[in-house]
């Protein structure tokens, strides 16, 4: 910081001396394109010096509360039933959930509301609300009936529109659905791309995937728009970043996302269900949990786990 706050001294007085020693009309001529030079000099020195110190804090953060698990592949909405895949409000119930889960995945993604008019988190994909056998079906009632030993990605919908008041309301009202049906503060995986919003959940207790949407990798933007969610990221205290994979011809988390990000644990969703791509992907380590785009696939017997002589490990 002391560097950065330097920098434009130090090039202002570069400036002044080389002034005094140009001729009063050739520094008239030349004051633009110098002044320019001088900005973008500042400018690329002082991004270069951010981007040097984000990296260093990031090298040093404690990872440990992130998902391991050699098992990465989830659940979108649960294990729905083949031929639904075009119905975006097939899933999001205990049945659908229940099947992923006897199935193999060990985590499931859950798209929820939270109402501030019912004080509760509302289990739909759309809005208005889908009802479910006539009825909304709020997360406490879900939760209860699937099992508490998972984890549950919860796709927290238009939390950005929520006041400071209302996210902290949110926060503590799931608080208190962890409680009553079991499920561990960390199991719950919060998962947002506004990050004030989410500072509750992460003062709470919960695990909070920060969601991003940056360009495609191959955009000229994207190592900038990349270095500015890792700063969001590491200042928030966020536990993962997420982010939509994209396709195998335009992905969005590619080589370039993956050079910049470093060493952060990402969850990636939408990701084409093709079972060479899936299981490269799935090798990748800081790639830490994925979800095939297509919700009716079973493909959670893909994963990194290491076969040895005695097993899997």
């Amino acid at each position: 910081l002391a560097l950065l706050a330097l920098l434009p001294v130090v090039l202002a007085l570069g400036f002044a001396w080389l002034h005094a020693r140009m001729p009063l009309a050739a520094f008239k001529r030349h004051a633009l394109p110098l002044g320019a030079l001088d900005a973008a000099v500042a400018l690329f020195v002082a991004y270069m010096l951010g981007v040097a110190m984000l990296d260093h804090a990031l090298a040093a953060k404690d990872y440990s509360a992130a998902y391991s698990d050699c098992h990465k592949v989830w659940a979108t909405r649960g294990l729905v039933a083949p031929g639904l895949t075009k119905d975006a409000n097939a899933g999001n119930s205990p049945a659908t959930i229940t099947n992923a889960f006897a199935h193999g995945a060990p985590g499931v993604e859950v798209d929820v509301y939270y109402d501030p008019a019912l004080a509760d988190f509302v289990v739909s994909h759309d809005f208005p609300y889908v009802k479910k056998d006539g009825a909304l079906l709020t997360l406490e009632p879900l939760l209860a009936q699937t099992d508490p030993a998972k984890h549950y990605w919860l796709d927290f919908k238009r939390h950005g529109q929520l006041t400071r008041a209302q996210a902290e309301a949110a926060a503590t009202r799931l608080a208190a659905i962890a409680a009553k049906t079991g499920v561990a503060p960390a199991r719950l995986w919060i998962e947002g791309t506004e990050p004030f919003n989410l500072m509750p959940f992460v003062h709470a207790g919960f695990s909070v995937i920060f969601d991003v949407h940056p360009p495609r990798d191959d955009h000229v933007l994207t190592p900038v728009v990349t270095e500015l969610h890792k700063a969001v990221y590491l200042l928030g205290g966020f536990t993962v970043m997420g982010m939509n994979y994209g396709t195998e011809a335009a992905p969005i988390y590619g080589p370039v996302a993956r050079q910049h990000l470093g060493g952060i644990p990402v969850f990636l969703y939408h990701v084409p269900t093709d079972r060479d791509l899936l299981a490269r992907v799935v090798d990748i380590p800081e790639v830490r949990i994925l979800m095939a785009s297509d919700h009716s696939a079973n493909v959670y017997d893909i994963n990194a786990c290491e076969v040895t002589t005695q097993g899997v490990r």
